[in-house]
């Protein structure tokens, strides 16, 4: 498929891909728990 690359915009590891022609974005944050909401 791809990889998780790290994003400084949303502060977590993005990956893009398509799943019948749509466009999905997975983002899995790296912020800690009371930090979290700067990664959304």
């Amino acid at each position: 498929l791809g990889k998780f690359t790290y994003d400084n915009k949303y502060k977590g590891e993005l990956f893009q891909t398509t799943i019948d022609e749509e466009k999905v974005i997975f983002l899995k944050p790296q912020t800690f728990m009371n930090l979290s909401g700067e990664s959304i």
